[in-house]
């Protein structure tokens, strides 16, 4: 991915995916979420400080830079997308040092417990380059579109965390560092949410989040050529 500015690294060192953080789901998506987790992640899954949500990780190799061809899984036919709000972390504090916009793409053709490695397909995080803003994110207007169709609209006044709360709640028993990327949730509209259409190669994907900026992305085969 691009280097977001805020440390030496090129690839984060950790990645962490919030779920349940919007209150237009139209039911729960962590059911089976809660196993098989990292052990880094596994702490967060009882006795967190917020509840509400829950905080699993990916692997911060499956980040991509805007424009990227996001790979769909050879065999793959429940390829789920949503647009969420990233946070980069500044570690003195810690708190939030800039944001971006970021396409989250799960596999659901793998079982739901395996929620590590349904989300950390290469690819399957796209970012947009990041705004360093330290204005509170209220009223954000949110939008995915897939091939020019609306599937998300929401706004983050509907988050139940805001960004700054979940990584105080990630540092109480996680060291975070400059770079680290927290997705801070995705709001109703998932194919998952309404049982498909699932995104299939050749799709032309877009997410936006008012005042922070677009991301898009093309979807290809694995093993497409150029």
């Amino acid at each position: 991915m691009r280097d977001p500015g805020l440390g030496p690294r090129q690839i984060p060192r950790v990645l962490f995916c919030v779920d349940d953080n919007f209150h237009d789901q139209p039911r729960p998506r962590r059911a089976g979420l809660a196993l098989n987790q990292p052990d880094a992640v596994r702490a967060f899954l009882t006795g967190a400080p917020i509840e509400s949500v829950l905080i699993t990780a990916a692997d911060p190799r499956a980040l991509a830079p805007p424009g990227s061809r996001v790979l769909c899984p050879a065999g793959c036919d429940r390829l789920d997308v949503g647009v969420t709000l990233a946070a980069i972390v500044d570690g003195e504090g810690p708190r939030v040092a800039a944001y971006a916009v970021a396409l989250d793409f799960m596999r659901l053709d793998v079982p739901q417990h395996q929620s590590y490695l349904a989300r950390s397909f290469p690819t399957h995080k796209v970012l947009s380059p990041p705004v360093r803003d330290r204005r509170e994110i209220t009223a954000q207007a949110m939008t995915l579109r897939v091939d020019g169709q609306v599937r998300q609209s929401s706004a983050t006044s509907l988050m139940i965390v805001d960004p700054e709360a979940l990584v105080a709640a990630i540092s109480e028993r996680f060291e975070l560092e400059s770079g680290d990327v927290i997705l801070t949730g995705s709001p109703a509209g998932r194919p998952a949410d309404d049982g498909g259409p699932w995104i299939q190669p050749g799709s032309r994907v877009e997410g936006a989040i008012e005042g922070i900026g677009t991301v898009s992305c093309e979807v290809v085969a694995e093993g497409a050529t150029a």
